[in-house]
């Protein structure tokens, strides 16, 4: 398994911070998430102020691309809406 795929499934079985890789259930280790997207953990806001230049790109495009589907899900109507019509 490639090293990425293996740093992935870790994350994924027991999560860790994203700069450091200190994992949850490490002794002193609590992680925190991104207050902004939830998708990044950290261990120490030294950690997130590392790692921000590099997260708020992503983070920044989750945000929007989150607030565009709530746009649009409230002026495009949806399957459900119309099949309501219906009945």
């Amino acid at each position: 398994m490639a090293p990425a795929q293996t740093l992935y499934l870790e994350k994924k079985i027991r999560p860790s911070c994203v700069n450091c890789l200190k994992a949850e259930g490490q002794p002193g280790v609590k992680l925190m998430h991104c207050s902004r997207c939830g998708r990044e953990s950290y261990c120490s806001r030294d950690c997130q102020v590392a790692m921000w230049p590099s997260h708020k790109v992503i983070c920044r495009r989750s945000e929007k691309a989150v607030a565009t589907i709530e746009e649009r899900a409230l002026v495009q109507p949806t399957s459900v809406c119309l099949m309501q019509d219906i009945q």
